[in-house]
């Protein structure tokens, strides 16, 4: 892979122009897309097959009633009033709301037929219903309600409004993201000490969130898409591709510290820290399409949409952002890093840490364990619910309130129970009466019969609040008791039984869905497994001295280490001549490519380049020195190049005296032969 994404940056070193351009090709045709093929997101989360699903799939049959949009205008009477007092107000409320655009009907608290009044008559509720589905109000509709209502609080009443209608789809976007995408800018800004990386960096994520988000909304024009899958994307996508592009910026800062050029230095950041990203990338990516397992759609769908969104950050981090560093070049660092090519030493708190838990591993793992399963205590006590609370101090939560106060706790999560059969209304009668004496049940009414007659419904009012563990359990109550009705089948459905069917099915699906992730996700990052073990097989024929230096080094030994013969030490004579350097050929690393970044020397420097070399300490063409160190005599890992028949032995001087023994490759038309201490 390293070679691959080797490949890839200097590709994009060399187009960086058109790479550029496809991106922002691909970005605009997905935003005309979105303008003009997408369409509405779905409030609604149900999951085929349950029995609340089915159940509300029978009512809308059987009752000719679809899902539509309504609000609920609660009235509540000044203290020491009833509502009769206010009749004229509250009769030009009612005519208000059904005058409104977009209204299929209001009703009247007040009317004989079918009052909406608690018993002491001082709290009422008018329900609105529109011709559109829950999501599609739109915030106009939402405006002129709430001058309707605005009109009526003049008279003295307390007027509130709750419902799906008043629920605004949610929206990529707004304040709360503007303020974080600034942080962030804030953040990066100092963490680079340039403005231009930090934006660099945040335009490249971006990018990647706007071509994820947009796609996700050109699909909601060929599918049913929850309100909630873009938004997850966004913020996935943002964070990943924040990361990401840090990572691969972070390593090619590096390379230019060290000395390279612009080219040599985004290849090997895309070579190295890309495969740091493909990874991360795929993992997080085999976490979101695992949540198929739970067999659930709408968390499929956000799973499957995010995952997307995520792969494109990652094409996003080894493509744009090598092309975009490529134009910027040495910009992203900083004016004093600019003027030097050595990279300052770790220091610091890092440094630190990362010494003594790597001194101290076995101590640092199990601390790691404990401190992560204290954290997870709080999961066996895990409730899920898809009960959406109102936003605080907000006229929904108000209202919710004045109801729980006029008609209880339950009235705002109402229990449906379906009967179906020959003389439904009938059965549904006569099972009303065993529920209405559980003790959790405030109210059942009267069974409504179907047009045909086929069905019935009752609707049970519940003493706790819809998220109540009460509640949920009232759920499980009442379909143990319509288990075995005679004459009917029985269906309990409502927003808490949806509730309760869902959070079921996702205690069902947890543990296989953590299984799976683990098991995939785990497989990147421990597909390197055996080549370590090869490695160490060959790095423990070493001597002892040989690993510990290997050790301080990385894993990395320099060809004189390995093979060192022991010698008195012996230096160059002062009269005798340097070789020429046209003579010298450099030794050639088994893995990897010329002057890679990942190659050190005995000290762990960075080989210097070609044109950087001198003479030093007798060595020919350049040898080193406190300041630098030979690079053609190393190589990048423990595993060495076989010896070939016509390789040359070449002995030389180890600046702090004796020899090393390295081999170079014979040139063509060359005699073999043992070379002397000057070579």
């Amino acid at each position: 892979m390293a070679k691959l994404l080797y490949r890839l940056g200097t590709g994009a070193h060399k187009h960086r122009l058109p790479v550029v351009l496809i991106w922002l090709l691909v970005l605009i045709g997905s935003g005309v897309g979105a303008f003009t093929l997408g369409g509405e997101t779905s409030n609604a989360m149900s999951i085929p097959g349950q029995e609340s699903t089915t159940a509300l799939e029978r009512i809308e049959q059987k009752f000719g009633s679809g899902e539509s949009a309504s609000a609920r205008v609660v009235v509540k009477a000044p203290d020491g009033q009833k509502l009769p007092q206010h009749v004229k107000a509250i009769t030009d409320l009612v005519a208000d709301e059904a005058a409104l655009k977009g209204v299929r009907s209001a009703t009247n608290p007040l009317d004989q037929a079918a009052p909406s009044v608690n018993r002491d008559v001082n709290v009422g509720y008018s329900t609105v219903t529109y011709d559109v589905k829950p999501g599609e109000v739109t915030d106009e509709q939402r405006a002129e309600l709430t001058k309707a209502v605005d009109k009526a609080r003049a008279s003295g009443l307390t007027v509130e409004v709750t419902g799906t209608a008043m629920q605004a789809t949610p929206h990529v976007g707004g304040p709360t993201e503007a303020i974080g995408v600034v942080l962030a800018l804030v953040i990066l800004a100092l963490t680079y000490g340039s403005l231009v990386t930090a934006g660099m960096n945040l335009l490249s994520a971006g990018i990647g969130v706007g071509i994820g988000t947009l796609g996700i909304t050109i699909a909601t024009g060929f599918m049913d898409l929850q309100s909630t899958t873009p938004i997850l994307a966004s913020m996935l996508g943002l964070a990943v591709g924040i990361d990401y592009a840090l990572f691969i910026i972070n390593r090619y800062r590096q390379e230019l510290r060290r000395g390279s050029d612009v080219g040599h230095a985004v290849a090997t950041a895309v070579g190295t820290a890309g495969s740091a990203v493909v990874t991360a990338g795929l993992t997080v990516v085999i976490a979101l399409v695992g949540l198929v397992i739970a067999g659930i759609p709408f968390l499929t769908q956000m799973g499957v949409a995010a995952a997307a969104t995520i792969v494109v950050s990652v094409l996003i981090a080894v493509t744009l952002v090598p092309a975009l560093l490529s134009m910027l070049g040495r910009r992203v660092l900083t004016r004093k890093e600019r003027s030097g090519t050595v990279e300052p030493a770790d220091r610091g708190v890092v440094r630190g840490w990362a010494g003594a838990v790597t001194r101290n591993r076995v101590v640092a793992l199990l601390l790691s364990v404990v401190a992560l399963g204290i954290v997870s205590i709080p999961v066996a006590s895990m409730d899920t619910t898809l009960i959406q609370k109102p936003p605080a101090d907000s006229t929904q939560e108000r209202a919710g309130q004045i109801l729980a106060q006029g008609f209880g706790e339950g009235f705002n999560g109402p229990i449906i129970v379906l009967v179906e059969g020959n003389g439904a209304a009938a059965t549904a009668t006569k099972a009303a009466e065993p529920i209405a004496k559980m003790s959790d049940v405030a109210l059942v009414t009267p069974a409504q019969p179907s047009p045909d007659g086929s069905a019935a419904m009752v609707t049970v009012i519940p003493k706790s609040g819809p998220d109540s563990a009460a509640t949920e359990q009232l759920v499980a109550d009442l379909r143990a008791e319509l288990s075995g009705l005679d004459g009917g089948k029985a269906y309990v459905t409502g927003a808490t039984a949806v509730s309760v069917d869902v959070a079921t099915s996702l205690d069902r699906a947890l543990p296989i869905y953590l299984a799976v992730v683990v098991g995939l996700g785990a497989r990147p990052a421990g597909a390197g497994v055996p080549l370590a073990a090869g490695a160490a097989g060959r790095c423990a024929r070493l001597p002892a001295d040989h690993r510990r230096v290997a050790r301080r080094h990385g894993g990395r030994v320099p060809v004189g280490l390995a093979r060192r013969r022991r010698q008195p030490r012996h230096h160059r004579p002062a009269d005798q001549p340097h070789a020429d350097p046209g003579d010298r050929h450099p030794v050639r690393p088994r893995h990897g490519l010329p002057d890679f970044p990942g190659v050190t020397d005995a000290r762990g420097a960075p080989p210097r380049r070609q044109a950087d070399r001198g003479h030093h300490h007798g060595l020919p063409a350049g040898g080193s020195g406190r300041r630098g160190r030979r690079a053609d005599h190393v190589l990048g890992v423990c595993r060495l190049r076989p010896r070939r028949r016509g390789d040359r032995q070449v002995d030389r001087v180890r600046p702090g005296g004796g020899h090393l023994r390295g081999r170079v490759r014979r040139p063509h038309g060359a005699r073999a032969g043992r070379a002397g201490p000057d070579r």
